[in-house]
């Protein structure tokens, strides 16, 4: 499934670069909104009515902030994306409009329908998400130059357009791998003194090669988003094997925001409750549930393993 996310938003991510012609790595920067806007998803564990799409549930309050739940002739009560509007005296949005192909409905929230948000200020979290993706996909293409850096490249001069055609069949054959490629030696003679043609384009390719402290700064960029969901992760800087106590206040910051996000999901379907009578709930899911102890063998809630 495609991220939701209306113009007003990808305009405003994609206007903000400085400079905003810096768009080298778009397609990576995509499919890492993807990967991360999949993984905060993970976090959350909804309890909704098994007729509404949980996928477009989570997607919509995790990239708008938001989803209005209200009640169509056609569809009955349903979760619709929807632009809100109107201040309230502690400035929070009033009216909703549901508009696209299968439902137009206006009204005003609390009365026609009910907003359920995941964030104090409405907002969502695809700002976080952008942001963690596009210095991911820099990375990467960082990863990429390295890697091409790094090869052992070779410039020759060729006495002639036969001897070029040569060495060029020669490298295709080292290329593909095989074990050992016979050419006349005169092919890579000079013809006034006899000395040898072949120079090296990059002498030292080791001095290119970076790609492992890049991998390392995507793993600590990772774990820090991780850390922004709630998702456990003990491994940024860390040489040598943690003890729980340690685990446990390497990760207490890291539920802040998806204890805050669950209390105002919940608050919000205490509304849809006392307006529709439907019930349902959010949790943060346990997602260290069945990972052992690399060295006792035990699991992780504490449980020994029989």
């Amino acid at each position: 499934m495609w991220i939701p996310q209306q113009y007003q938003t990808l305009n405003g991510m994609m206007a903000s670069r400085v400079p905003n012609s810096l768009h080298d790595c778009d397609s990576t920067t995509n499919y890492f909104e993807r990967y991360f806007a999949q993984k905060a998803a993970s976090v959350l564990d909804l309890d909704i009515p098994k007729e509404w799409d949980k996928d477009f549930f989570l997607y919509c309050l995790i990239m708008f902030g938001y989803v209005v739940v209200t009640d169509t002739d056609k569809f009955g009560i349903v979760p619709q994306a929807a632009a809100v509007n109107g201040i309230g005296l502690y400035y929070q949005p009033t009216r909703f409009t549901v508009q696209n192909s299968l439902v137009q409905k206006s009204g005003v929230l609390g009365v026609d329908g009910v907003l359920i948000r995941m964030t104090p200020d409405y907002m969502g979290i695809y700002d976080m998400i952008h942001q963690y993706a596009y210095k991911m996909a820099l990375i990467y293409s960082a990863i990429d130059q390295s890697l091409i850096n790094s090869r052992l490249a070779w410039a020759v001069a060729a006495k002639n357009k036969n001897a070029a055609q040569t060495l060029k069949a020669a490298f295709d054959k080292i290329s593909r791998g095989e074990a050992g490629v016979i050419i006349d030696k005169k092919i890579l003679m000079s013809e006034e003194n006899d000395s040898p043609i072949v120079e090296l384009f990059n002498r030292n390719p080791q001095d290119n090669y970076i790609t492992d402290m890049l991998l390392r700064d995507a793993q600590t960029l990772e774990t820090r988003f991780n850390r922004e969901v709630g998702i456990p992760d003990i491994t940024e800087n860390k040489g040598e094997r943690l003890t729980a106590q340690e685990a446990a206040e390497a990760n207490s910051g890291a539920n802040a925001k998806v204890t805050l996000w669950v209390q105002n999901i919940n608050e919000s379907f205490d509304q849809l409750a006392d307006l529709y009578g439907i019930r349902c709930t959010a949790k943060v899911r346990n997602l260290t549930e069945g990972v052992q102890d690399d060295e006792s063998g035990r699991n992780t809630d504490g449980d020994a393993d029989e």
